[in-house]
This record gives structure tokens, C-alpha cells and sequence, in this order.
């Protein structure tokens, strides 16, 4: 998961006179990491770049609403409220709930800060991601309505879950086709349509690979670069 790093390992994309750098993060990891995250983002705002940002949080009014969401996010996940914030689409729910509570409480490794803590203006920047609710819908809309079992409608969201959760070909499933896959082509899809000629995106390492892969399937001018952070 890369949670022990301190460089930032990120990548300048470049096609018809436009420029997208990505960094990939990782939901927890060492304060120098963030802190020289906060330095890039506020190098290349003071550039001109456009922040694009991950985060599939939702605004609900209704409870109860809100409620069934999460509990069938739970479900296809198996993850925890609690470990939800930290955890990235690197590997399965158990794998990644298992690198957070071995890393959590060593000296210096903290959870993501916030964007703003990041030094995002996220007045001007913009959120190229799908939200959680709308990941579920488009699962049910392939697979069906889920039906939560008695186990996972009793326990509570701020209880530990040891249901048994989705199968783990339904987990999968929805983790390579909706939280990895679906979002990966949305944020490559972004960058096409809106054309903003200087992008800073900061997004799930995980994600790289794939949404490069489909830029450049869309437009084979892309060329991408490796850059390290200096301080």
C-alpha cells in the first residue's frame, strides 16, 4: 500500500498543449508524506492548475435513506465505518483492514488529512469521482436489488460487523466493476470532456494504472512521466 513512504511518487501527463499531474495517495500514511502532498498542491495551484479530487462521501437528507446505503456498502465491502476513511480500492476489504490495524498507532503514520488540510481550494477545485450511492445504484441496476440479510439489518453501523457479508464473488465483483473500474473510466472521461489545459488530480493509487489505460485508448497522444517530490 506504500503507507510507510515519505516521497511522493507522482506523474505528469501531457497531450495537445494540456497537463494533467496526478498523485496517487494512500487513505493512511507517514506525516512527511502529506506534508509534501500539502507543498505539491500548493505548487501547482499557484500555477494555475485545477484540483480534480477523489471522494465517493454523498449528501443525504434522509436518514433512513442514508442508513440502507451504507448498510449495503457494508455488505458488498465487509469494511467497517470506522476503517472506511482509510482504506484505498489496493485489494480486498479483509486485506486492507488487516495493513490498517498493523500500521495504525506506529509513530507518524496518521490518516489522510483532509483536503483542506491538504491545501485544497475547494471552491475552485472539483470532484471527479462517482458517489458511494450512485456506485450501489448502478450495481443493483446490473445485479438486482440487494437484500440485506437479518444479520446486517440488526447490527448497527456503529457496531463491529461480523456478518458475513456479501459472497466474495459479489464482493469482487463490485470492487473491480464498480469502485475500481467504473470510477477509473469516470475520471478518465473527465479529463476528455472538460478540457481544463492544467490539471492537478489527487486520487487513490490504486487508480493509476487503469485510468491511464483508457486515456490513452480514447487519445494515444498522452505521454506520461514520472516525477519525485524534492522536499
Amino acid at each position: 500500500m506504500g503507507i510507510a513512504k515519505q516521497h511522493v511518487v507522482y506523474y505528469q501527463l501531457q497531450a495537445h498543449e494540456r497537463e494533467v499531474i496526478y498523485i496517487p495517495m494512500h487513505h493512511i500514511g507517514t506525516k512527511i508524506f502529506y506534508d509534501r502532498v500539502r507543498k505539491l498542491v500548493q505548487k501547482y495551484q499557484s500555477e494555475g492548475y485545477m484540483v480534480y479530487y477523489e471522494s465517493i462521501a454523498y449528501q443525504l437528507t434522509d436518514s433512513l435513506t442514508r442508513d440502507q446505503y451504507d448498510r449495503k456498502y457494508r455488505y458488498l465491502t465487509g469494511a467497517h465505518p470506522a476503517f472506511q476513511k482509510a482504506l484505498t480500492a489496493d485489494s480486498s476489504a479483509s486485506q486492507k483492514q488487516d495493513s490498517v490495524r498493523n500500521y495504525l498507532g506506529k509513530p507518524g503514520i496518521i490518516y489522510q488529512p483532509s483536503y483542506k488540510q491538504l491545501g485544497v481550494f475547494l471552491p475552485k477545485a472539483y470532484r471527479a469521482d462517482i458517489p458511494k450511492t450512485a456506485l450501489i445504484d448502478a450495481f443493483e441496476r446490473t445485479y438486482g436489488t440487494i437484500s440485506l440479510p437479518a444479520c446486517d439489518s440488526l447490527t448497527a453501523l456503529s457496531e463491529a460487523y461480523s456478518c458475513d457479508g456479501a459472497p466474495a464473488k459479489v464482493r469482487k465483483i463490485f470492487d473491480q466493476q464498480f469502485v475500481m473500474a467504473l470510477r477509473d473510466a469516470h475520471l478518465a472521461q473527465q479529463i476528455l470532456e472538460l478540457k481544463e489545459p492544467k490539471v492537478l488530480i489527487i486520487y487513490g493509487k490504486a487508480h493509476y494504472k487503469n485510468f491511464v489505460k483508457l486515456l490513452k485508448q480514447q487519445d494515444a497522444n498522452w505521454v506520461q512521466k514520472q516525477l519525485l517530490s524534492k522536499n
